[in-house]
């Protein structure tokens, strides 16, 4: 296992400038580091190859064509190795299920999955339900209503004052796309490097006709942007979520909370709920001491408005998709 210490300048600003838009051209890429292309392409390979890189993702908002987003936690009872391997299989096999992790704290397990019709969610649920029960000790459901994407501005060398995070949820949309654009985003959603080329030869339809599609879908917002994910194990890094419950008596301090959250380099995510709490967070620190740290901090200087904190560590990442039926990341 890596340090995220001991990884050099030019690696830290490579990934970086990947997660501000992994789709950039090498070329491009070296002239911004002022390096070779030969060295950057060297230096993504491997990367990916000590897999400090997992994928390369594109921004996709299905609230856009009609999704909403549910989140589901569960707490497991002991099951044997053979038994946990097929619960995560079935949820990773699942086309509307979108990001499956494994945990330690308040949660085992964590699923998101996105459906556009509320009782056929239900369906799908209680289908997971009938087969899975027996194993489960709890379970709490949350409908994600926003949730801002902050760059990972701990891999800079510069101090971010302000981040510009991608906005999800803000308005449900029913935008209607053909199945060209809908193969377009399965094949984007782990690939955003994926060349025109190859996008088009797929599709068996020309490379102009791909980057016509390809702009039109982010006219529309339904692409916003392209990132990449680290591996955070492979690291050295931790990555933690935490959940709290709010008092929404205290307008002024939820915004506190909020420009705390956009400024703080090791906060990469936040989502407004409704559900079991009101506002989550996802964090990434060098270490259990520094997320301690950090979350120590956070109840403290926000304790007027968070009337519960609980917090959970993801062990393993299984599944990390953006779109249904998204397309694994092509080695």
């Amino acid at each position: 296992m890596a340090n995220f210490s001991t990884l050099d300048k030019l690696d830290r600003k490579i990934i970086y400038e990947l997660d501000l838009n992994s789709r950039i051209a090498a070329s491009k890429l070296a002239r911004n580091l002022k390096v070779s292309r030969e060295v950057v392409d060297y230096r993504i390979k491997r990367l990916i190859e000590n897999k400090y890189i997992r994928s390369f993702y594109t921004h996709i908002h299905s609230e856009k064509l009609g999704y909403t987003s549910y989140r589901v936690y569960f707490k497991i009872k002991g099951m044997d190795e053979n038994e946990e391997k097929k619960l995560i299989e079935y949820f990773c096999n699942h086309e509307n299920v979108f990001w499956v992790v494994s945990c330690n704290g308040a949660y085992d397990l964590i699923i998101h999955l996105a459906e556009q019709d509320a009782y056929k969610f239900n369906e799908i649920l209680q289908e997971f339900l009938q087969r899975y029960d027996s194993y489960f000790i709890s379970k709490d459901i949350t409908l994600v209503t926003r949730l801002y994407d902050f760059r990972k501005s701990f891999l800079s060398e510069k101090s971010v004052n302000y981040q510009n995070p991608v906005i999800y949820g803000l308005k449900k949309s029913f935008l209607e796309i053909d199945k060209k654009d809908a193969e377009i985003l399965k094949l984007l959603s782990n690939n955003a490097r994926i060349p025109v080329i190859e996008i088009a030869k797929r599709l068996n339809i020309t490379s102009s006709a791909v980057i016509y599609r390809i702009r039109e879908l982010e006219k529309k917002e339904v692409i916003t942007g392209y990132s990449c994910t680290i591996n955070s194990p492979n690291l050295g890094l931790v990555y933690c979520k935490v959940f709290l419950t709010l008092n929404f008596g205290d307008k002024k301090k939820q915004q506190e909370l909020y420009q705390y959250c956009l400024q703080h380099q090791n906060i990469i995510r936040i989502l407004y709920c409704i559900g079991h709490w009101d506002f989550e967070m996802d964090i990434m620190a060098e270490s259990t001491s520094l997320f301690n740290e950090l979350l120590k901090e956070i109840k403290k200087r926000f304790s007027e408005i968070i009337r519960n904190c609980e917090s959970a560590i993801i062990t393993q990442s299984y599944k990390f998709d953006h779109f249904p039926g998204s397309y694994k990341a092509l080695k």
